[in-house]
């Protein structure tokens, strides 16, 4: 059983990674060049219940990103969050701990780990993730790893 089966994700800061639609349009009709243009978004593990209901599993195999409709930018100035559609096969990495003291104080040290996969948005904003746990039983069973 791996960490986040037992709900240990309390306080952890999760990265989200993809090429949303959004962000990579072509602009000039003339132009069928498209330069990819990357997202990040961080946030923490939300109980979303409306989006689990509608998962066969109850979202027990799954993980909610929080995704709202602001966002901050790098100076910390608040925006219009960027909608997310297109991530779907990005990376889910958790950051760790950030807030823990020993963390702070430089002490310590978190190793990321991807933790998940992004599959969809939910009924809300919130990004659905389906646990790597998942994901590595589903290739064992099907003789791919």
């Amino acid at each position: 059983m791996d960490r986040l089966e037992s709900g240990a994700t309390s306080g952890h800061l999760f990265s989200a990674f993809g090429f949303p639609n959004t962000r990579n349009k072509i602009t000039e009709r003339s132009s069928i060049k498209v330069k990819p243009e990357a997202l990040q978004h961080t946030d923490v593990i939300v109980d979303d219940a409306v989006s689990a209901r509608m998962l066969p599993d109850g979202g027990a195999h799954h993980l909610f990103l929080g995704y709202g409709r602001r966002a901050n930018d790098a100076d910390g100035n608040a925006q219009n969050a960027i909608k997310p559609r297109g991530m779907s096969g990005g990376p889910l990495v958790d950051l760790g701990k950030l807030s823990d003291p020993e963390v702070l104080e430089s002490r310590a040290s978190t190793v990321p780990k991807l933790v998940a996969i992004v599959t969809q948005r939910g009924v809300g904003l919130n990004l659905v993730c389906t646990k790597m746990s998942v994901v590595r039983k589903v290739l064992e069973d099907t003789g791919r790893l």
